[in-house]
């Protein structure tokens, strides 16, 4: 699972969320995801891993939970993916309101990361 890193690091102003007040969609703001390591920095200009099955421990962004762990997930999990096609699979995903949900990997880009999170379309 990872933590989401935003939520305590110190930041341009107005960007980490300080205070529960400054998290203004819940609903749509991770707090634990499913992902190669403990600890990550998304951003809506992130790059998905190309390495499906081991991302690379250099992956702090999105790119360390583009692991496609549930939905739809090839087998076996491919170690060289196209940048320009969709990804597979899902991850677990647990939100600030407190609900969880399986997050198809290429919408992970329209979820809230920061305060200041522009949630975008897909990467493709």
């Amino acid at each position: 699972m990872l933590y989401q890193g935003y939520s305590t690091l110190d930041l341009p102003s107005g960007s980490a969320f300080i205070t529960e007040g400054a998290v203004q969609h819940r609903a749509e703001t991770p707090l634990l995801a499913d992902g190669i390591t403990w600890w990550v920095y998304p951003a809506a200009v992130d790059m998905p891993a190309t390495n499906l099955y081991s991302p690379g421990d250099y992956q702090v962004g999105i790119g360390a939970m583009t692991i496609p762990r549930h939905v739809e997930r090839p087998t076996p999990v491919p170690r060289v993916w196209p940048s320009d096609q969709r990804l597979p699979g899902a991850v677990n995903v647990a939100f600030f309101d407190r609900h969880g949900t399986v997050v198809k990997l290429d919408a992970l880009w329209q979820l809230s990361f920061t305060s200041r999170s522009s949630r975008t379309e897909t990467h493709v």
